[in-house]
């Protein structure tokens, strides 16, 4: 069985001119498309992963209740394109993402009482190594078919 890295780009203006010769969407409906492809891909691929690697992790606890692994997901802006991949805040224990993924040093108060360190567990980096070719096939996947549907409801408008 032969392998082979496919190293995929899309160009927007190719995207845009086809669009143009099928029906006019809008700049902010193409952003839309492409941000919820990317949110969409991004859940079912280094999100799901992170979880799954941080449950491992976390699980020797019986008090765990799972709020730092939920806490993972994503959050697309609204003009650009952009998604963000990582811990949410507002309901969610987001804070400790970080220093549970990439750890701390030994830790002192300001009158020297040694607190600790956190070792890194390295969940989320591993998964965006791990997932990143599965990510781009994912979200070309989603590209296509979030414009197919937004073109045809453009139509049948």
């Amino acid at each position: 069985m032969a392998q082979f890295e496919a190293n995929i780009r899309i160009d927007q203006s190719e995207l845009i001119k086809d669009t143009k010769s099928l029906v006019d969407l809008t700049n902010k409906e193409l952003l839309r498309i492409y941000n919820r492809s990317l949110a969409k891909a991004s859940i079912q691929t280094v999100v799901k992963e992170a979880r799954r690697d941080l449950k491992k992790f976390l699980s020797f606890s019986e008090d765990s209740t799972g709020a730092t692994a939920k806490s993972l997901g994503v959050k697309s802006a609204k003009k650009s394109p952009l998604v963000l991949i990582g811990g949410r805040t507002g309901r969610y224990d987001s804070q400790l993402i970080h220093i549970l993924d990439s750890g701390t040093t030994d830790r002192t108060t300001k009158g020297g009482r040694y607190t600790g360190k956190v070792i890194g567990l390295d969940f989320y980096s591993s998964a965006l190594r791990s997932k990143s070719t599965d990510l781009q096939s994912k979200f070309v996947d989603f590209l296509y078919q979030n414009y197919t549907k937004s073109v045809i409801k453009k139509i049948d408008k």
